[in-house]
């Protein structure tokens, strides 16, 4: 039964991301690569959010209100951009990213990821 639910979360992990990419492109006709590094900002946000002793659902908001300013912090100039290179800025921003949650592995844990986050209980 924990399989199960460890694959129905992933599928609607990637269901919310591939919401929020349609959403994107279906208003701006833009391809953007960067989705997965600003769910990253909020994954980690919350990770290290919920290491540090905050509880759940402070650091579920906190998490959320990080990663919505961040997204806005980069996207907005962002958009300014034209067709290609607004392609090629959002994937370099994506591989930094991906850079700084390799090669920080005192915050984010490196490659081998973050341990002890903790789950949600609500009826407990």
């Amino acid at each position: 039964m924990d399989y199960l639910l460890y694959l129905v979360t992933l599928v609607l992990i990637y269901c919310l991301a591939t919401l929020g990419h349609n959403f994107f492109f279906g208003y701006t006709g833009r391809l953007s690569l960067h989705h997965g590094a600003l769910m990253a900002v909020g994954a980690y946000g919350f990770a290290i959010l919920s290491q540090e002793g905050f509880i759940y659902i402070v650091a579920l908001f906190a998490a959320v209100v990080f990663s919505a300013f961040f997204s806005f912090l980069f996207s907005f100039p962002l958009l300014r951009l034209k067709e290609d290179s607004f392609v090629l800025v959002s994937f370099g921003f994506s591989i930094i990213a991906f850079q700084l949650i390799l090669n920080l592995p005192d915050l984010t844990g490196g490659a081998l990821g973050m341990k002890g986050i903790v789950s949600p209980h609500f009826f407990s």
